[in-house]
C-alpha cells in the first residue's frame, strides 16, 4: 500500500509515554506476526521499536509500555521482539517481564 496508509496502520498499534504533553517514549508494535526465528511462538505480537529520551530513561517508561502492551485484552498468546545483544537496557528488560530468551546472534558487522 502507500506510505500513508502504512503510517495510519502504525498509529493504530502504538503506545506512548506523555509527559507535559510532549511524547517522551513510544513503542510500536504488530499483530499477527510470523518469522522463521520465533518458530512455535508465532503468530505473536511483535513489539517492533521502543524508544525513550534520553533524559526519561531509568523511570521504568519502557517497562509500563510493555506492560500496555501484555495487558490488551485482544492481544496474541505470544509477544515477540528482537535486538542487538549489546543493547543491554532491552537485555536486561526481557527477562525481568518473564520473556524468554530464544537465541542471541551476531550482526554483520561483528558485534552485538
Amino acid at each position: 500500500g502507500s506510505l500513508e496508509a502504512y503510517i495510519d496502520e502504525m498509529l493504530e498499534q502504538l503506545s506512548a509515554a506523555e509527559e507535559n504533553g510532549k511524547i517522551v517514549a513510544f513503542l510500536s508494535y504488530c499483530t499477527d506476526f510470523k518469522c522463521d526465528g520465533l518458530g512455535d511462538y508465532c503468530p505473536c505480537d511483535y513489539a517492533s521499536t521502543l524508544i525513550t529520551a534520553p533524559a526519561h530513561r531509568g523511570q521504568g517508561i519502557a517497562n509500563k509500555l510493555y506492560e500496555a502492551l501484555e495487558s490488551r485484552p485482544e492481544r496474541s498468546k505470544f509477544i515477540g521482539s528482537r535486538t542487538w545483544s549489546t543493547n543491554q537496557a532491552q537485555m536486561h528488560i526481557f527477562p525481568k517481564r518473564g520473556w524468554k530468551i530464544i537465541s542471541v546472534g551476531k550482526m554483520a558487522g561483528g558485534q552485538g
